[in-house]
């Protein structure tokens, strides 16, 4: 994903987000953020919240914007290493992170298409034949201790 993208998406997942937060978050030197930060605002695709000191939000164009590489990216897969390049490999862990947003389940059970992003990669690890996948849970485990349940390699 682009720079730009990585700060819209952000933007939109992070409502009161300010440019440090922003560097953090997305491993963007502070200055540069600034730099997409001002492009951003110059586009119209994101304005600064208002009555707050700090934060922006997305405004309907840049929403559209985001949308749009969203749509035209979501098809794109994951190429993993073949079999053959992966001997000795038998374990692959997931680290769940913490929900952004309020979307009210984890980030791994957001559906990109028809599935959702564990099961997506899910499938992926299964084409390497691995002994077993780990699953590091926080934030409403019960989602990933339902998906454990059908599949016995988690």
């Amino acid at each position: 994903m682009s720079r730009l993208y990585d700060i819209l998406l952000l933007i939109n997942n992070n409502e009161k987000v300010t440019q440090r937060m922003l560097a953090d978050e997305s491993g963007i030197s502070l200055g540069a953020v600034n730099s997409i930060v001002k492009n951003l605002e110059e586009e119209n695709y994101i304005v600064k919240a208002p009555n707050s000191k700090s934060g922006y939000s997305l405004t309907k164009q840049g929403m559209e914007v985001l949308e749009n590489f969203i749509v035209e990216n979501q098809n794109r897969r994951i190429n993993l290493e073949s079999k053959k390049d992966q001997e000795g490999l038998s374990q692959a862990v997931i680290l769940a992170d913490r929900a952004i947003g309020d979307f009210g389940k984890p980030t791994g059970f957001l559906k990109i298409g028809e599935e959702t992003v564990a099961k997506r990669i899910l499938k992926l690890l299964g084409d390497l034949d691995l002994d077993e996948i780990i699953v590091v849970v926080g934030y409403k485990s019960d989602y990933y201790k339902e998906l454990a349940m059908s599949n016995p390699k988690i």
